[in-house]
């Protein structure tokens, strides 16, 4: 093997170890409680967002959704946590998110037994 082929494999080589904990980082940690939901829409989704900018968000976090229906100039876009748990049981964590003409203004919980 050539001297340049020898240091451009080296620096692959480099490359590929140093890139391999930003791939793991790139993953979603898995969402196992209420607590760890909440702290993440808290810290990631601010007022005022846009319903693409939640929608993305929470593709980003594995957090299914569906489409946000519009009645007049308010929006609702529901979220499902599924698999959650609590001391004693599991359950999946419904997220009603709301806006107003496409600006997040809240969202509320609602927590469905699994069955």
């Amino acid at each position: 093997m050539s001297p340049r082929n020898a240091l451009l494999s080296g620096l692959v080589a480099v490359l590929l170890i140093a890139a391999a904990p930003c791939a793991e980082a790139a993953a979603p940690k898995p969402l196992a409680t209420r607590e760890q939901v909440e702290n993440l829409l808290a810290t990631g989704l601010p007022s005022g967002s846009s319903v693409a900018t939640v929608s993305r968000f929470l593709d980003e976090h594995g957090i299914g959704h569906g489409k946000a229906e519009q009645s007049g100039p308010s929006m609702q876009l529901t979220g499902s946590v599924v698999g959650l748990r609590s001391k004693a049981s599991r359950f999946t964590l419904q997220v009603r998110f709301s806006f107003l003409q496409d600006r997040l203004i809240g969202y509320s919980f609602t927590e469905v037994p699994a069955t």
